[in-house]
């Protein structure tokens, strides 16, 4: 399965004007200027609960550090855009990139209401952007929104992006859910109700979903731990270091209560069979982190039994917009998913990023080229076993 082509909506043409661009050093001051914009925010990833958190847990040490920044005309008050960015040192190089780091899944800057951009007031912004960044190597941008609602995102008109290889999956259900059951097609909804059968023959067997902090906390670490399970051995796993931990954690704490962080499990007994970690944004349903225990349940597919046992819970709860987040995983395509493609790009801030950006250029090249990325795949495998 793969995102649908990519095109940006047209815009009216933004007057031309001159931008002033601020670093804000205040956490606290630059989240309530994310509250001022954040009413129209696209995915929750751009509200203030989760941004506040993040930095909090995830920008604090010397190597990443906060580069919040706002976007306004010279001369206003108001200002136009928000951008939520990180610095982080990379051997000699000064990286900034949007605050991320593996956990975001969609990322962009904050844009007031009823702004529109065409490319060349995008090239303006972009101009100004990079002079307010002296001393920085490379700019790097990784699953970009290309657009915000009805809104263009500047960055994705100004910067030279590539289609990015992962892409979310959003899907709507009606007022009517067990209609939305019989559109996903008999068999879906017949190995639904199946799954639901075997798990439920089980003594004590249960849909649950946290309703206190200590029960949330309980559950989350569960969950983590079937995770840890699962995935000690990918190379590249890092949800169990101490700043992801913390960052989960506290966000369970000060958003479980007010519906933002959603926490529900397949239980038997004490034993959790599958557990899903999500937010809440007050309109869309996103789900982030989920995990199964012993193969022994396998039988009832826990995962996809329990993304529709969510599914079914929120819908009850008035929730009609849910999201997959990122990632091309079959039991999604059970929900009937549109693909939310996504963008990258990387640019180079100084003469010393130069070989960042050609690099990465050089590598966009090879995948739109299938012969040359096949030759490539064979070059490394010879190199490697030969």
């Amino acid at each position: 399965m793969s995102p649908s082509t990519l095109t940006l909506p047209l815009a009216p043409l933004a007057p031309s004007q001159q931008w002033e661009v601020q670093e804000v050093t205040n956490l606290e001051e630059f989240m309530g200027l994310c509250q001022r914009l954040e009413r129209h925010h696209p995915t929750p990833f751009q509200h203030s609960t989760w941004l506040k958190q993040w930095y909090q847990s995830l920008a604090i040490t010397p190597e990443v550090k906060p580069l919040m920044l706002r976007v306004r005309p010279a001369g206003e008050a108001a200002d136009t855009l928000l951008l939520p960015l990180i610095q982080r040192q990379r051997g000699k190089y000064a990286v900034v990139q949007f605050a991320d780091r593996g956990i975001t899944d969609y990322t962009g800057p904050l844009v007031r209401a009823g702004v529109t951009f065409d490319r060349d007031g995008s090239k303006a912004l972009w101009a100004a952007l990079k002079a307010a960044l002296p001393g920085r190597d490379v700019l790097q941008l990784h699953k970009l929104l290309p657009a915000q609602g009805q809104q263009i995102n500047p960055l994705a008109l100004a910067l030279p992006v590539q289609p990015c290889a992962l892409f979310g999956n959003q899907f709507t259900v009606p007022d009517n859910y067990e209609q939305w059951l019989i559109g996903l097609g008999k068999r879906n909804r017949k190995e639904f109700e199946r799954q639901w059968r075997v798990f439920s023959r089980y003594e004590d067997a249960r849909f649950v979903s946290a309703r206190t902090v200590e029960e949330g906390l309980a559950m989350l670490r569960q969950l983590a731990a079937m995770q840890h399970l699962r995935r000690t051995e990918t190379p590249g796993y890092f949800l169990d270091r101490p700043e992801y931990v913390d960052f989960y954690e506290s966000f369970l704490r000060d958003n479980l209560l007010n519906g933002r962080c959603v926490v529900t499990a397949l239980m038997v007994g004490d034993e959790m069979i599958s557990g899903l970690y999500s937010v809440f944004d007050g309109h869309r349903f996103t789900m982030l982190r989920v995990a199964m225990g012993a193969e022994v349940w396998k039988p009832c597919a826990p995962g996809k039994l329990l993304l529709e046992r969510s599914v079914r819970h929120m819908h009850g709860l008035g929730c009609r917009a849910f999201d997959f987040a990122i990632g091309d995983y079959t039991h999604k395509r059970a929900f009937d998913t549109r693909p939310v493609p996504l963008l990258d790009a990387t640019v180079a801030l100084s003469w010393r990023g130069l070989p960042i950006q050609w690099a990465w250029q050089g590598k966009a090249l090879i995948k739109r080229q299938p012969r040359l990325l096949s030759l490539v795949r064979r070059l490394r495998r010879r190199l490697k076993f030969g």
